[in-house]
């Protein structure tokens, strides 16, 4: 008895080029390059919001990689309303140890309006009794 691949060979070929096509297409957006730039809220000294997760400075580097940021992705700092540059000074030595070479802080914008009051005209003086005004002048009701 003879076995016969060759009803079977284009079913055979088609699965194999799929194959080889799944396995060279991308995977996860985090494998291929990486992101242009990343923005990391801060709370304080030490909490960090990085792809909605609170981390510590120190798990600071790593949660950048997994949020897929490289070397040469802007990391940007975003400073909570009213802290100060100095309260996140540990963030720029350690981010550089880390080997990101692109941080930059933040500070929220905020706005400031002055309202003034306006002040509304005086009311027309009302026409003396017995006057009408025409395109003539003043005349004299009859």
């Amino acid at each position: 008895m003879k076995h016969s691949l060759r009803p079977f060979l284009p079913a055979l070929l088609l699965a194999f080029g799929s194959l080889s096509l799944l396995t060279m297409s991308p995977g996860c957006a985090t494998t291929g390059e990486p992101l242009a730039r990343v923005i990391v809220k801060a709370q304080g000294e030490n909490q960090f919001l990085v792809d909605n997760r609170w981390v510590e400075l120190d798990r600071l580097p790593g949660a950048l990689k997994r949020a897929g940021a490289g070397a040469e992705t802007e990391i940007i700092v975003e400073m909570a309303a009213g802290a100060s540059p100095a309260s996140l000074q540990l963030v720029y030595p350690t981010l550089q140890r880390a080997g990101y070479k692109k941080v930059f802080l933040s500070h929220p914008r905020e706005a400031t309006a002055t309202v003034k009051p306006v002040s509304t005209p005086p009311p027309a003086p009302a026409s003396p009794a017995g006057r009408t005004l025409s395109p003539t002048g003043p005349q004299r009701r009859k």
